[in-house]
C-alpha cells in the first residue's frame, strides 16, 4: 500500500487574472444568486495563459486533452479535472482514450478530497466540481446537445448554464481548456467574449 496522497482541495480558491477576465462577461447578463461557488473575479493576482478554446471533432479533442496530460509529464502532480456537463455515458470516450493512452485518472465523488494514491486527473460532471479546485481544468464537448438554451437574456435555462459554466471555469488556478465541435457547438460559446481567449483548431 502506498503512503496516503490525499490533496485535500482547497475552498479559497484564487484563479489567474485571465480567467477571471474569461468567466465574468459569462455573468454579464445573468440573474445573480447567492451561490457561493461562482468566483470572487476581483481578487485575482497571478497571471497565466488566456483560457484555450479547441476546435475539433471529439476524437481530435481527445486527441488534444492526451497531447496536454502527457505534456505536463508523469512526475508532475498538478491536479488536472475532465469535466462535461452531463457526465455518465458521455465519458465513455474519454475513459476509453485515457486507458488507451496509459493514463490513470479516478471518478470525483462530492467528498472534498482526492481519493487515496497519486493519480491527479479527475473525472466529473460539471455539478459535481462545484466548491473544488484543481491546477487545471479541461471542459470537454461543449455542444449544444447536452447544453442547450435559449439566447435571450433572462432566459433561466440560459442563466443556469451560464452559472454552471462561469462556476466551472473558476475551478482553475492555473489554465482553463474548452474543447466542442464547431458545427455542434453550444450557445454558451456566443456568450464568451473573444478578447478573452485563444482559439486552436485541431
Amino acid at each position: 500500500m502506498g503512503p496516503h496522497n490525499s490533496k485535500l482541495l482547497s475552498k479559497n480558491f484564487r484563479n489567474t487574472r485571465q480567467i477571471a477576465a474569461f468567466a465574468a462577461p459569462l455573468l454579464h447578463d445573468v440573474e445573480t444568486t447567492d451561490d457561493a461557488a461562482i468566483p470572487d473575479l476581483s481578487s485575482c493576482g497571478e497571471d497565466g495563459d488566456k483560457p484555450l478554446l479547441v476546435q475539433g471533432t471529439f476524437t481530435q479533442q481527445m486527441d488534444h486533452v492526451v497531447q496536454f496530460l502527457n505534456d505536463l509529464g508523469p512526475e508532475n502532480d498538478e491536479s488536472v479535472a475532465i469535466l462535461h456537463a452531463k457526465g455518465g455515458g458521455w465519458f465513455s470516450e474519454v475513459k476509453a482514450r485515457l486507458n488507451a493512452a496509459g493514463l490513470a485518472w479516478v471518478p470525483l465523488t462530492r467528498t472534498g478530497e482526492w481519493p487515496t494514491g497519486p493519480v491527479n486527473v479527475a473525472l466529473s460532471t460539471m455539478h459535481s466540481a462545484k466548491g473544488l479546485e484543481f491546477d487545471h481544468v479541461i471542459i470537454v464537448g461543449l455542444n449544444s446537445e447536452v447544453m442547450p438554451h435559449a439566447t435571450e437574456p433572462g432566459d433561466s435555462e440560459r442563466d443556469a448554464h451560464l452559472r454552471l459554466l462561469a462556476m466551472s471555469a473558476g475551478r482553475a488556478r492555473k489554465t482553463l481548456t474548452i474543447t466542442y465541435k464547431p458545427s455542434e457547438a453550444s450557445d454558451l460559446i456566443a456568450c464568451m467574449d473573444p478578447d478573452t481567449y485563444d482559439v486552436k483548431a485541431v
